[in-house]
């Protein structure tokens, strides 16, 4: 087994519990009513943050993806996050998401998805919030949390918006 140096990235300044880092599968499914079985549990996500319980973040991976997509989704992006709400892709994130890639955690064709957990990561954000079933398996969400321990980041729970709801509310 190869050895994989370890690197020392920065440590995450806490953020509110209430910081939820979208992924563009969650943008996609509110802007054009997605599969049927994500349509509740996306509008019940907008409903929880319009209703002050928390706040969502996106990067400027998520913006990227948003403005190649279909308008509808653009649009959303734009009308749902300001300029403080997107985390930037620094030289930190990359190097995060290389390890995770080195670890097998995703394949080099899913790099921007590591990028995404990467930057969640270091921006100290507990929730990552999903519908790409790339990131939301307990396995993978498992690996990404091994290689962040490795390097004394704080963990990050994968999920869907429904697992979220149900998390946050228990602790309301």
């Amino acid at each position: 087994m190869q050895k994989i140096p370890t690197q020392e990235f920065p440590k995450p300044k806490p953020k509110p519990h209430s910081a939820v880092y979208l992924e563009t599968s969650v943008l996609v499914a509110r802007a054009t009513a997605g599969k049927t079985t994500q349509l509740a549990p996306t509008h019940d996500l907008w409903d929880f943050m319009e209703a002050g319980c928390c706040r969502f973040v996106a990067s400027e991976v998520v913006e990227k993806e948003a403005n190649r997509g279909y308008e509808k989704t653009k649009n959303l992006f734009d009308a749902t996050f300001s300029p403080r709400d997107i985390l930037p892709l620094t030289s930190d994130a990359i190097a995060l998401a290389n390890q995770y890639i080195a670890h097998g955690v995703l394949t080099a064709n899913h790099f921007d998805d590591a990028c995404q957990v990467a930057i969640c990561t270091l921006a100290g954000i507990r929730w990552l919030v999903s519908w790409n079933f790339h990131y939301v398996k307990p396995e993978r969400s498992a690996k990404f949390n091994r290689v962040n321990h490795l390097h004394g980041l704080p963990f990050v729970y994968i999920v869907q918006p429904h697992e979220y709801l149900i998390q946050s509310r228990r602790s309301l």
